[in-house]
This record gives C-alpha cells, sequence and structure tokens, in this order.
C-alpha cells in the first residue's frame, strides 16, 4: 500500500516536472526550442528513474528531485515572463519619449518656416521704406528668412534635417576661426537680433493712425514700434519663435563648460 502511494507520488512529479517545462516553453516559444526541451525533460526523468532502480535514492528522493526541477524551471518562467513585460515596458516609454521629440520638433520647424516668411516679409518692408544701412540691414533679413523658410520647409516636405546656404556660410566662417561648435549658435543669434529689430524698428505711422494731416510725407516725423504694429498672432509666431530659438541656442552655447 505504501510503496502504490510512493509510486503515485513519483509519478505525479512527473508530470509537475513535464508541465512546468512545457510552461517555460509557452513563455517564449521563440527563445525555448520545444522539442529540445522535451528531450532534455526525459533524460532528467529516466536519469531518477535510473537512480531509483540502483537504489541511489528511494521514490520519495526521486520526488523531490522532480519537485526541485519543476521549482526551478518555473522560476526561469517567472524571469522569462518579468523581462519581457520590463522590455515592454522599456519600449513602450522609449517610444513615447521619441513620438514626443518627433513632435516638439515638428513643432518647431511649424514655427520656424512660418517665421521665415515673416522675417523675409519685414526685410522686404524695411528695403521699401529705407535707405543705406536700412536697406542692408533689411536684405539680410530676407537672406536669413528664405534660408529658414528652405530650412524648415525641407524638414516638413522630407522629414530630413538641411542646412541652408546660409547655414552652411556661418558653419565655413567658423570653422576658419577655429571656433565650429558656435556656428549654429552664431545663427540663431542672428535670428533673435533680426527679431529684437523687427520689433523695435520705427515705422511710419499709417494713416489713420497719424496725427499728420496727409499721412506718409518725404521727411516723416511721425513714428510708431513695429510690434505696434503687429497683429496678435504674429506677435505671438515671434514670441514662440524666440523661445524655440534660444533653446536651441543654449546647448551651443554651453558646449564647452
Amino acid at each position: 500500500m505504501m510503496w502504490d502511494v510512493m509510486k503515485e507520488n513519483f509519478e505525479q512529479a512527473k508530470k509537475e516536472y513535464l508541465r512546468a517545462s512545457l510552461e517555460l516553453w509557452g513563455s517564449d516559444p521563440f527563445l525555448f526550442e520545444q522539442a529540445k526541451m522535451m528531450i532534455k525533460v526525459r533524460e532528467v526523468i529516466r536519469s531518477v528513474e535510473e537512480d531509483i532502480q540502483r537504489n541511489c535514492f528511494s521514490l520519495t528522493g526521486g520526488v523531490d528531485v522532480l519537485k526541485y526541477k519543476a521549482q526551478v524551471l518555473r522560476y526561469q518562467k517567472r524571469m522569462v515572463v518579468n523581462n519581457k513585460i520590463y522590455s515592454r515596458h522599456l519600449a513602450e516609454l522609449a517610444y513615447k519619449e521619441e513620438r514626443k521629440k518627433e513632435l516638439q520638433t515638428l513643432f518647431t520647424k511649424i514655427v520656424g518656416f512660418l517665421a521665415g516668411f515673416g522675417q523675409t516679409a519685414t526685410g522686404t518692408g524695411i528695403c521699401i521704406i529705407s535707405e543705406g544701412m536700412g536697406a542692408a540691414t533689411g536684405t539680410a533679413m530676407i537672406i536669413q528668412g528664405i534660408n529658414n523658410i528652405y530650412e524648415n520647409g525641407y524638414y516638413l516636405v522630407a522629414y530630413e534635417e538641411a542646412s541652408g546656404p546660409l547655414r552652411e556660410a556661418y558653419r565655413y566662417s567658423f570653422n576658419k576661426m577655429g571656433l565650429d561648435p558656435y556656428a549654429d549658435a552664431a545663427y540663431g543669434v542672428a535670428d533673435l537680433v533680426f527679431s529684437g529689430y523687427g520689433l523695435a524698428r520705427h515705422i511710419p505711422t499709417p494713416r489713420e493712425k497719424s496725427w499728420s494731416l496727409f499721412g506718409i510725407k518725404s521727411h516723416q516725423t511721425d513714428y510708431i514700434r513695429g510690434i505696434q504694429e503687429m497683429s496678435k498672432p504674429a506677435l505671438l509666431l515671434e514670441v514662440v519663435s524666440d523661445v524655440t530659438t534660444v533653446i536651441s541656442v543654449l546647448p551651443a552655447i554651453q558646449v564647452d563648460k
């Protein structure tokens, strides 16, 4: 009677060990080859049965060995499952972070693209109503604006970064001076300078707002600041563009710190 119970317990331990091996395989079928695993499981069971037949240990000892091995397999399964969950969690975090960066970049490119048109329009206006140094400043703003339209527009179309001719000229000049890391920072600072100039410059007061009877005249004395003539959307775009420029310039300025 006792022998039958021990024999039944041993058979149950064999089934438990086999079930544990199948659970381990099921946790990641691509990691474990079922055929090889089953061969190894049967070898373990046969080895235990042979040890019992040679009286190396009893049926109870065989049960303990198989239970121990089943526990080891279940521990391996938990490790595999937990690692997959952790890996999936890391992958989700990485994807969300990457997606966040993509959206931020897309936003800054849209702002830069629109701001480029604003720079070009402002520079054109300066050239029309100015002479000498004012016209030179307006021309520089037009060139900077066109370059910004090209770089940001290229990204919006091709989803790839591109350096316009003006930025390349900055990089070439700074390379010759041994200041390579600061070329893009200088380009960004130029953007900010032109933005500030466009906001602070004096422009003739529009006729409907002018105290002059005939509005604009050859020797204009009635002026307002550029910022006063800007619409709220245009001003908001200018502010957002300046903020994104500052954010992009800071890492380059701090490169040697």
